[in-house]
């Protein structure tokens, strides 16, 4: 039989838990509102961060990314208030500054999509489908067919809503 100290560990981890989701769901509709869309679909929402990336990658990217099936907006800075309203942070730069911006996505729930040599290894999880462990997905090159095959990958994911909550819920381990 569980003690008091257990059942109170517990509802302050549920209550956390709810709190975060609650703040989240604010910040999704407000992002929603901003940027004039709508529901109808349930298409993920991604940030695509723009500090510090290669000119020509983010103009490959842009033109692919009208081909997907996701609400992309970009963002020149990791903030982390629009950060909570995503679903996916999509981190262009391959740069090492990256990682400590992917640590800032997750803790806001978002889960960061980031190149594999920045991301900080103990905290940010290359996701893995067959046992279901980790919380980012991870690209290997600097090419934009690299990061589109990553944004496929976690938008696949996506589509489980199983998977992704417990991807997201990885977020916060």
């Amino acid at each position: 039989m569980p003690t008091a100290t257990q059942n109170a560990t517990t509802s302050k981890a549920s209550s956390t838990r709810v709190d975060r989701a609650a703040t989240k769901a604010r910040a999704r509709a407000d992002l929603l509102k901003a940027h004039g869309w709508t529901r109808a679909k349930r298409l993920p929402i991604a940030a695509l961060i723009t500090a510090g990336a290669d000119p020509a990658l983010l103009t490959s990217l842009r033109d692919g990314f009208g081909h997907l099936q996701i609400h992309l907006f970009e963002l020149p800075n990791t903030k982390a208030a629009e950060l909570a309203g995503c679903d996916m942070a999509i981190f262009a730069d391959t740069g090492l500054a990256h990682g400590r911006a992917a640590l800032t996505a997750l803790t806001v729930g978002t889960v960061p999509i980031v190149y594999e040599q920045s991301a900080p290894k103990d905290k940010a999880i290359d996701y893995d489908p067959t046992d279901e462990q980790g919380n980012s997905f991870y690209f290997y090159d600097a090419s934009a067919w690299a990061v589109f095959a990553a944004v496929i990958r976690a938008t696949e994911a996506y589509r489980f809503s199983y998977d992704w909550a417990g991807i997201v819920r990885n977020t916060s381990k």
